[in-house]
């Protein structure tokens, strides 16, 4: 027995061995892939390399998304500064501090520092000088240990006549309320002699009106007296040193120092020019130099300061020292630079000697190029290059020459001219790239258009490359340079151009790497291509701007690369945000962005060229594997891609709310299918010899595992060879390990890491994860065999291979993630203060772990283990809860921890402090001990007796930690019956003798223990301190019993057990709580309400629930439902009142006017229609009086019992009780169009009316004209229950015969055409079915005198309606719109036909009460119209 136990054990220590094994193998696999694509993403060539291939050519892109900047946005200037400006008596001057995100403008004696990030007008704080016009301004790092450690910029001061400094601190306004009151400044007192010089300059005039981050200047009393020198173009070095240039040609330098010297003050100056000079004779005799001083700039990483002569000759000066101590010397200067730039670019009319001249310089970092250190532009935007150090044997002479006198190997030894390159010819236009024409050809504009007077508004790239004229401002940093001139096409000149010119990404100098890792290709899109001198050459393009240009910077932002390691654009553009440059103009500030190629793809994207020629050459430009790489990060919405390139404008990321979403879901869409469908298949060669095995073959694999590999690389290459710990010095603490990276710098990967894996997650199937025969390998089978030829067997090889490799990388990323999440707890869990507890070895070992060990290697793990050992020891020794890290552990990082076992009775003795706490009136002690309970008894639900549960729970509510007393409980019923016995018992109906009665018992007797505590909480709402506290206004004491009150609702509601919901909401219902069972958002209540018993108040309650949550339509479903039972008691009212609420439900349904939802409506408003009618129905019943009660009492319960359709009530009702109004309403609502049945009822009711027992006889036609009105005014403009034909000729035909039959009426002219005309019905209308029943002379209209009777009412008619469009009649009908479809042309024809048709009624006679109806009279009214007509008319 021994023996067979020991074999399991040995056999199950095997199997995890091995398991061990796989994970770590899957690891090292992984990690070799990302190792080589880490090493070929940092073989981005020296700039050195790439002027020495590339051609003097460019490729010119004017339209987005190709052109490589793009203009985003512009701020306007204050008007307050615009205002200063315009008053300016002696001196203006403008330029762009971006390290305090501020533009500054120099107005006299005033500065003015604009936040151009704050919208509003009053976004910026001023200076002024209190003595002198300011002459330049200039932004430095400060000296270490001069200044206080909150001034982090020095701002330097010249006037004509002296320089001063003002220490810069930039703080958040929100963080000190105290200094947002409009002043940047606030009361403090002097800094020490020692290491703090500066005092706030409340007195200094600095003043402040913007909000969000503030500037506070210090007064710092250093200055000093430039003897009438005027100083300007003051920069500094990093450690704080600071130069600039006088107006005598010298070149200078600010010394200063904390405190004053024996034989020095604490500000002066230094006269690097002449220094010998200087110290014998003052300024002001010295007279003018014969050379002036043009420009000057400092390459601090490399000790240099370069000065511009004579606007055509550089001297380079090198710094000994970081300090002060030692003054510049000069190296060397470059003379002849004009004619050396024409024996390197010859034939030219750029570099003619009388016109050149040099106008900005800057220094090429170290980044950038070993070789070249400074770049030079001429006012025709020609770049210069220049080396400081000589190559070859010359340099063997010249270190020879220069070791004795300086210890600096890498000083500069020279100054030579070794590039030369041209900007774009002009009148170069849109470069057209293969399948990217069409595209081109459609955003690129006409040149006849563009060369218009003013392309200003249309576009913000310029028609052609202009020819560039007296270069204003120019930059360069990168490989992309930034030049601003007049846009000569601009006849106005009030605009500038800014050429932008960037190094090539060839197609093809980014390859696979190599070792192990064959070449991706494509089957379905293009690979890249060999390069040839066209992909070497440099993209251009032009972008204009409104003003002159005053100055050109860039938002510095942290570099992942060094000069040992450069990092390829393609990597870059996925780790950190775009460039952002600002061009501060005349006009305002104009931000630029950089246009990366995944800009381009995205670009492409958003236009929904998803398989054009576009994309395809996209592809083939930048190969399949990158540009899988592009695609996957756009599919997994990289953040850096989700925000607006402007967004990045402020140089501290963390400010940004990202509000700016600019990844669409189609673009996202786009991303996916071009990653999966242009990312080929893993591609197979078989061996040379027929006899090798198939496994002998090379796999090559595709581009959507490389695009993977790539993506991953670039995602993990912030942390992945750092170190996960550094020694630092603590204060108070001594020396400890601190993380090498903050916590701020992981969050960001680790939610790029987190975007990936849900991507793969969401699409594992496609990649063919989590599936032992190679996931989607079967689906696409077919497809590789058929575009590749290759055999099954050799298929199965390669996607074997894709598949292996995938699932490899996928173990990497989960374990990555597990690893940041680890490390961010241990720097949650205060990490000093933990490895400081380790032991020795352990320390020693963390200190060189980098995250790559960690999360690779057995050893990481290990070490990993130990630490978690040391946060739980930690935590024990504190006396804190274990379990919560331990469940932190298990769930963010479970590869790195193991859960341990949690004991009853530490909460048992955290209960027991509790009690003591409450007695000593520590509140705080007894909620942290009553919540250190509830943890640890979460964790032994599955032992903990019934009657200890009850025990705890009463505990709880004395205690009034009601929380517990809900969780508590919940937690044991779900532990106690983990497989649902209870509800199953219950759903079956609570059968008796059944076994699971008990679980359900039991569980019953948990949620028992949670309403009691329910109970409790609405208890102590109601108890006499509360509502003491209340009448006496103590609201904290009332708000914070309904605070525990709603929480502990809030708990139990968040319950996801079901069963329990069935007692609450029993509960809830047995107390008449509806609005509380209202307020719940949750799926079960749905459930609880539709289960058996259904009653008319659950389906009413759920009705008005789903309408508290939003689903309007699943309410209107119901109330439809509701409106049409029959088993149910409802009355007819409550069923219209349903069918109601429902179509107002339904049609503010979100289900974005579907075809479904339109029909449900549709059906809805027919059955309310017919419903209204069956509502009138019953209300003519009710009120009649000639129906029997017992009849009446059979009719009304028949309407009452339910919704019937509209021929069950036309065929039993309508139609058998003579309800000739409702007729017409049922013709009405049901569209029923038969002209006989709507005169049989018009009849009938007119005659009902005639015959009222109450009208008086000659008054009878008053009450028809009311029945019509107001028939009309229900029914009109229906044709169907208000013809308007038909009753006209029947009102006509009653008028004539009660006028003939009855001479004692006394009906008025046009009566008929009144009737209709205040029934709504235009007069044009009642114009024409008089003249047609005129013209028809149908009976009794065919003899003379009928003629006659109707002509007189037309005639009236025709007086009433000018009258009307005049405004003239008295009294008026009152007409909405007299003139619709009026024409006075038509009319008049009209009259005449009336007159000429008289003319043959002149003999015909009406009876002595028709007197007004004579053929005089008509003529006489027909030509009074006719002449009011013409002449209004």
């Amino acid at each position: 027995m021994a023996d067979a136990s020991s074999s399991g054990n040995a056999s199950s220590s095997s199997a995890n061995l091995l398991e061990d094994d796989r994970f770590f193998a899957k690891l090292d696999r992984a990690s070799n892939t990302i190792r080589a694509f880490s090493q070929e993403d940092a073989r981005w060539g020296d700039l050195n390399d790439h002027l020495s291939a590339a051609q003097y050519q460019y490729k010119l892109q004017l339209i987005s998304p190709w052109a490589p900047l793009e203009r985003k946005r512009v701020w306007s200037i204050p008007d307050a500064v615009i205002e200063a400006s315009s008053s300016a008596q002696t001196y203006a001057s403008q330029g762009l501090f971006p390290e305090i995100e501020r533009a500054w403008i120099i107005i006299d004696t005033r500065l003015y520092l604009w936040n151009y990030l704050d919208a509003s007008q009053s976004a910026f704080e001023s200076y002024e000088h209190p003595e002198r016009v300011i002459q330049s301004v200039g932004l430095v790092q400060p000296r270490a240990g001069v200044f206080i450690e909150s001034i982090k910029h020095v701002l330097v001061i010249c006037t004509s006549t002296s320089v001063s400094l003002l220490g810069l601190a930039i703080e958040d306004a929100s963080a000190n309320p105290a200094s947002s009151n409009g002043n940047a400044t606030s009361s403090g007192t002097a800094n020490n002699a020692t290491n703090a010089s500066a005092t706030p300059s409340t007195s200094a005039g600095a003043r402040n009106t913007s909000t969000g981050k503030q500037l506070k200047l210090f007064v710092t009393e250093m200055s000093a007296s430039t003897d009438g020198v005027q100083l300007s173009d003051v920069c500094g070095t990093d450690e704080g040193r600071i130069f600039c240039k006088g107006n005598d040609g010298c070149l200078y330098e600010i010394m200063y120092q904390a405190n004053e010297g024996w034989f020095s003050n604490r500000c002066g100056l230094r006269n690097v020019t002449n220094p010998r000079l200087s110290n014998l004779v003052p300024n002001f005799i010295q007279g003018k130099q014969k050379e002036t001083l043009d420009f000057i700039s400092v390459d601090s990483a490399r000790n240099v300061v370069y000065t511009l002569h004579k606007g055509s000759e550089i001297e380079i000066h090198h710094l000994p020292s970081k300090d002060s101590s030692k003054p510049p010397v000069k190296v060397a200067r470059a003379k002849d630079i004009c004619r050396h730039a024409n024996m390197m670019f010859s034939n030219t009319s750029l570099l003619q000697p009388n016109e050149f001249l040099i106008t900005w310089m800057k220094p090429i970092s170290a980044a950038e190029s070993r070789n070249i250190h400074l770049v030079a532009v001429t006012s025709k935007g020609v770049r210069l290059y220049f080396t400081n150090q000589r190559t070859g044997w010359r340099a063997l002479s010249t270190y020879s020459s220069m070791n004795s006198n300086n210890s600096d190997p890498n000083a500069p030894t020279c100054l030579e001219l070794i590039y030369v390159r041209p900007p774009p010819p002009a009148g170069q236009t849109q470069s057209v790239e293969g399948g990217m024409a069409m595209m081109q050809s459609q955003q690129q504009q006409h040149p006849s258009q563009q060369q218009s007077s003013s392309p200003t508004s249309s576009t913000n790239f310029a028609p052609h490359q202009p020819a560039i004229q007296g270069l204003h401002h120019a930059y360069y940093a990168d490989g992309l340079f930034l030049a601003a001139s007049q846009y000569t096409l601009e006849p106005t000149g009030s605009m500038d151009c800014i050429l932008c010119t960037t190094r090539a990404i060839p197609s093809g100098d980014f390859s696979r790497p190599s070792g192990g890792l064959p070449s991706s290709s494509s089957l379905t899109a293009p690979t890249g291509s060999a390069i040839g001198p066209a992909d070497l050459a440099d993209t251009a393009t032009d972008i204009l701007v409104q003003g002159a240009t005053w100055a050109i910077a860039e938002v510095k932002r942290k570099s992942h690369s060094t000069a040992e390691d450069r990092l390829h654009p393609l990597a870059l553009q996925m780790i950190q945000p775009p460039r952002v440059f600002l061009i501060l103009t005349s006009s305002g500030l104009f931000v630029l962005t950089e246009q990366r190629p995944i800009d381009t793809l995205k670009g492409l994207l958003q236009t929904g060229t998803l398989y054009d020629q576009t994309v395809h050459e996209f592809f083939k430009k930048y190969g399949q594997s990158q540009s899988c790489a592009m695609s996957l990060a756009i599919a997994s919405q990289n953040t850096l891609l989700s925000l607006a390139p402007e967004t990045f404008i402020s140089s501290d990321l963390q400010t940004q709310d990202g509000s700016y979403q600019l990844l669409s879901k189609d673009v996202v869409s786009h991303a996916w299918r071009i990653f999966f469908d242009f990312g080929g298949y893993p591609r197979y060669e078989p061996p040379p010899y027929p006899s090798q095995p198939a496994s002998d073959g090379k796999v090559t694999l595709s581009g959507r595992h490389d695009g993977l590999a790539i993506y991953l690389t670039r995602l993990l290459r912030p942390f992945w060879t750092q170190k996960i710990t550094k020694k630092q010095i603590i204060p108070g603490e001594g020396e400890r390990f601190v993380p090498n990276i903050p916590a701020a710098g992981l969050t960001g990967p680790q939610r790029e890491l987190q975007g990936l894996q849900t991507f793969l997650q969401q699409n594992a199937q496609l990649f063919g994860l989590g599936n032992s025969s190679g996931g989607s390998i079967g689906q696409n089978r077919s497809s590789l065999n058929r575009s590749t030829g290759t055999s099954p067997e050799g298929e199965q090889v390669a996607m074997q291979a894709e598949n292996d490799s995938f699932e490899a990388l996928k173990a990497l990323l989960s374990r990555s993630l597990e690893a940041l999440s680890f490390v961010l707890l241990l720097i949650d869990y205060r990490l000093p203060n933990l490895v400081q507890r380790c032991q020795p070895e352990l320390q020693t070992q963390l200190a060189n772990l980098t995250f790559a060990d960690l999360i690779i290697t057995r050893q990481g793990r290990d070490i990993g283990r130990s630490l978690v050992e040391a946060v739980i020891n930690m935590q024990i020794s504190s006396q804190s809860n274990i379990d919560v890290i331990a469940d932190v552990l298990q769930e963010r990082c479970g590869s790195f921890c193991n859960s341990d076992d949690v004991r009853l009775y530490k909460a048992m003795e955290c209960i027991r402090r509790a009690k003591e706490a409450e007695k000593s009136l520590d509140a705080n002690g007894k909620s942290e001990s009553l919540r250190e309970s509830l943890r640890l008894l979460n964790r032994a639900t599955s032992n903990l007796p019934l009657n200890k549960l009850e025990s705890i729970c009463e505990d709880y509510r004395s205690l009034n930690f009601y929380h517990g007393a809900v969780e508590l409980p919940l937690k044991c019923a779900s532990s106690w019956d983990r497989t649902g016995i209870a509800k199953q018992y219950r759903d079956e109906g609570l059968p008796e003798n059944d076994v699971r009665s008990k679980a359900y018992d039991t569980s019953m007797k948990c949620y028992t223990l949670v309403l009691k505590a329910l109970e409790s909480v609405d208890a102590a709402c109601q108890s006499d301190a509360v509502v003491k506290a209340r009448e006496a206004g103590q609201m904290n004491t009332v708000l914070q019993v309904e605070e525990q009150r709603a929480s502990t609702y809030a708990e139990a509601q968040s319950s996801t057990d079901p069963l329990f919901h069935v007692a609450m909401y029993d509960w809830l219902l047995s107390r008449n709580k509806t609005d509380e069972l209202l307020q719940i958002r949750s799926p079960y209540v749905e459930e609880y309400l539709r289960s058996e018993p259904i009653t008319l108040e659950r389906c009413l309650l759920l009705c008005m629930w789903y309408v508290s949550i939003g689903h309007s339509l699943s309410a209107a479903q119901l109330y439809s439902g509701l409106a049409q039972s029959t088993e149910l008691e409802i009355n007819l009212d409550e069923r219209v009142e349903y069918l109601t609420k429902a179509s107002s439900n339904a049609k503010s349904a979100q289900q974005n006017n579907s075809q479904d939802l339109i029909q449900f409506i549709s059906d809805i408003d027919e059955k309310l229609e017919v419903a209204s009618v069956q509502i009138e129905i019953y209300k003519a019943i009710q009120e009649s009086l000639e129906i029997e009660d017992e009849q009446k009492a059979n009719l009304l319960n028949v309407l009452n019992d339910g919704l019937l359709d509209i021929t069950a009530l036309y065929r039993d009702f309508a139609e058998p009780l003579s309800m000739h109004e409702i007729k017409l309403l049922i013709y009405h609502v049901a569209d029923y169009r038969d002209a006989e049945l709507a005169r049989d009822a018009w009849e009938a009711l007119l005659a009902e009316a005639h015959n009222d027992a109450l009208a008086l006889p000659d008054t009878r036609h008053e009450k028809v004209a009311s029945v019509v009105i107001e028939l009309g005014h229900r029914f009109y403009p229906s044709d169907v229950a208000f013809p308007v034909d038909i009753l006209t000729e029947m009102l006509e035909r009653y008028a004539y015969e009660q006028s003939i039959e009855n001479p004692q009426s006394r009906i008025p002219l046009a009566w008929s055409a009144r009737t209709m005309l205040m029934a709504n019905v235009p007069p044009l209308l009642v114009f024409e079915v008089l003249l047609g029943l005129f013209d028809a002379k149908r009976e009794p209209f065919q003899i003379d005198s009928a003629q006659l009777y109707i002509l007189a009412d037309i005639a009236d008619l025709a007086r009433l309606w000018v009258e009307e469009i005049l405004g003239t009649a008295q009294p008026s009908l009152g007409l909405k719109d007299p003139l619709l479809n009026f024409s006075a042309r038509r009319f008049d024809d009209a009259l005449n036909a009336l007159l000429l048709a008289l003319s043959h009624l002149d003999h015909a006679s009406l009876p002595a009460n028709l007197e007004s109806r004579n053929a005089d009279k008509v003529s006489s009214s027909l030509k009074w119209t006719q002449e009011l007509l013409r002449r209004s008319f």
